[in-house]
């Protein structure tokens, strides 16, 4: 007789663990914390001074798992938030102004390219009015753009548990 035994292993040892789960978690929201550092970087490439920014990599908190990369630097946060007309410089300063200015970064975009002042200056004596910076809104745009990628990388990681 002639027969093909086939055997399934228990069930339990199917599934994967809470364990397997959450490390599986951990390293989704990791790789896109990882795009997150990318897409930051991206917008001050192009910087002569640049923020130092801080990545906290993926861990369980409670049920969630939670990562976060973020910088403290004065100059970034003021350039993503924007600010308003304001006085600069003291009474009877000098300071030499150029006539045109090529922004960097430009608001809820991605990136950073060559600019600075152009043109002839002019010399001026302070204090002077100048305009406030418009919100570059980088961490909307950045968390915006992970948030759809995690949701996208979660997605494929329940199918394949599925």
């Amino acid at each position: 007789m002639l027969k093909a035994k086939i055997t399934m292993p228990d069930f339990a040892s199917l599934l994967p663990t809470r364990e397997q789960v959450v490390a599986l978690g951990i390293a989704t929201v990791n790789v896109v914390l990882d795009q997150v550092d990318r897409d930051y970087a991206a917008t001050y490439a192009t910087w002569d001074g640049k923020p130092k920014f801080i990545k906290e990599r993926a861990k369980l908190a409670g049920t969630l798992v939670i990562g976060s990369c973020y910088t403290q630097d004065p100059n970034y946060v003021r350039m993503n938030d924007g600010t308003s007309a304001h006085v600069v410089g003291r009474n009877r300063q000098w300071m030499a102004f150029s006539f045109g200015y090529r922004q960097k970064t430009t608001p809820r975009y991605i990136g950073s390219r060559r600019g600075g002042p152009f043109g002839n200056k002019v010399v001026a004596r302070g204090p002077w009015r100048v305009r406030g910076i418009v919100p570059r809104e980088f961490q909307e745009v950045v968390s915006w753009k992970a948030q759809r990628q995690l949701e996208i990388n979660t997605k494929k990681l329940v199918s394949l548990l599925r």
